[in-house]
């Protein structure tokens, strides 16, 4: 393709590819002392750009709103309220049960991670395992295998999509997520704990393993939900379920997280980016200056309005292509 002619003097990988394009034209990699600690730089062809804060940059800030009636309904998720029943049974969600979630695509539903499930669903009598359903041919095969195991069709829930406008604050009206393994959750994790949602992920070596923690450690400034190994998510999880106050008390650092650190700052994440972007032009024309790792911080007010006014309607947005297809997009 283009890129391996090389048509930039500098050519930087960032987001497009969660591993090494293996590409001698592409000369830096982008991601963190998490996602890609210098001690894994020998699976990437690149040179790295770790970033000061998780190099997953976000713009939900600006996109989804947190002021909804069922957002408010969602980040109460600690309190029993009947509100909160309601809105679940209105999406199909169990509504007296402690519900794990993965939103990720089913593609990514490997045994282990199945074995995963089961066993919080052994461990937990109260609880119930949320996915979507997609792609419908994976659900149908993951509801063959539930009948295999004989699990009560009551404990896992697969749903459609919800609308864009609203599946944020949908998914918040979980419990808690647990991440895929091999493959992790990257933009459906941002969404989650945009939701508040607490999320537990154990990184293994790979890059594509790794981002749920550099999303947390780095994004959030929580490390309680980064598991060493298979079981350790279990303990997690099962430790969350049966004692209240712990559960309750890490919903709302979740909650709390994101308005605080760095995960949802776009402003700051975009500044460090391009520092980032500038050290590589430097060091390709051998001029190094000693400059702070951290840009400045989210504060820019002309900024911040500027990235309001760009909140995109997603409601409406939807009306309008409704029944057009690719055809009524221009």
């Amino acid at each position: 393709g283009a890129i391996a002619l090389q048509p930039a003097r500098v050519q930087v990988n960032y987001k497009n590819w969660v591993a090494t394009t293996g590409m001698m034209s592409v000369h830096y990699n982008t991601g963190d002392r998490v996602a890609t600690p210098p001690e894994y730089s020998r699976h990437f062809t690149e040179r790295m750009l770790l970033l000061p804060t998780s190099y997953f940059l976000s713009g939900h800030k600006y996109q989804y709103d947190l002021g909804t009636p069922l957002q408010r309904i969602a980040d109460t998720a600690a309190v029993h309220s009947r509100e909160r029943s309601d809105a679940r049974s209105t999406y199909g969600i169990p509504a007296d049960r402690f519900v794990v979630a993965n939103f990720n695509s089913l593609v990514k539903m490997e045994p282990r991670c199945w074995s995963v499930l089961l066993s919080l669903l052994s461990a937990i009598p109260q609880a119930a395992v949320w996915m979507l359903q997609y792609p419908r041919g994976q659900a149908q095969r993951l509801q063959q295998l539930a009948e295999e195991a004989n699990l009560d069709p009551s404990r896992m829930v697969l749903t459609p999509y919800a609308p864009s406008h609203q599946h944020i604050s949908v998914k918040a009206l979980a419990d808690l997520s647990v991440d895929s393994i091999s493959y992790n959750a990257h933009t459906t994790a941002a969404d989650t704990l945009w939701g508040g949602l607490p999320h537990v992920t154990l990184p293994e070596e790979k890059m594509a393993a790794r981002v749920g923690a550099s999303l947390l450690v780095l994004g959030l400034g929580i490390g309680e939900c980064v598991a060493r190994n298979t079981g350790d998510i279990g303990d997690i999880v099962v430790a969350l379920a049966r004692h209240t106050k712990r559960f309750a008390s890490l919903r709302n650092k979740f909650a709390e997280a994101r308005h605080t650190m760095p995960l949802f700052d776009t402003v700051k994440g975009v500044r460090n980016l391009e520092v980032a972007l500038r050290l590589t032009l430097e060091a390709v024309e051998g001029r190094f200056h000693v400059i702070s790792s951290h840009a400045r911080g989210g504060r820019e007010p002309d900024v911040e309005a500027k990235l309001l006014s760009l909140r995109v309607d997603t409601e409406q947005a939807e009306k309008r292509s409704a029944g057009q297809g690719f055809a009524g997009m221009q």
